[in-house]
């Protein structure tokens, strides 16, 4: 009988766990890389920019030396030139009329592009041959 003062003690069993994990090499693979050529056209507009110079003889007498102006899109300078007579005075000989004048013309080159394309084998490791996804396996 057991008295009710008195304790008894009954050892547990307890179990644990431990969970890991291992590398398992089950195959390789092979990448083959193919590149591609193509050739295109390729058209890209392209400026240009050039001045026309003209050249304009006035002959007229001035009393003070005229500034350079703009008209429109003409750039005008003028050029003086003293004459000694008893006196001196400013002739206007000419002037130069500067216009620019910018033009559009459509470039074209072939041009060589290319394209990769990938092709991936694999490699059975464990009987050393190559597994071809195209190829029927036996």
């Amino acid at each position: 009988m057991i008295d009710e003062n008195s304790s008894e003690r009954i050892p547990l069993v307890e179990e644990q766990l431990v969970v890991g994990k291992r590398r398992i090499e089950t195959g390789a693979v092979r990448v083959h890389v193919d590149v591609e050529s193509s050739t295109v056209m390729v058209r890209a507009p392209l400026e240009q920019d050039r001045f026309e110079v003209e050249r304009v003889a006035i002959g007229r007498r001035v009393d003070k030396r005229p500034v350079e102006r703009t008209e429109g899109d003409v750039r005008i300078i003028p050029i003086i030139e003293e004459v000694a007579v008893v006196t001196t005075y400013l002739v206007l000989r000419e002037e130069i009329r500067v216009r620019h004048v910018t033009t559009t013309s459509d470039f074209e080159q072939p041009v060589v592009l290319r394209a990769e394309t990938a092709r991936v084998e694999r490699i059975d490791t464990a009987s050393s041959q190559r597994i071809n996804p195209k190829e029927p396996r036996s």
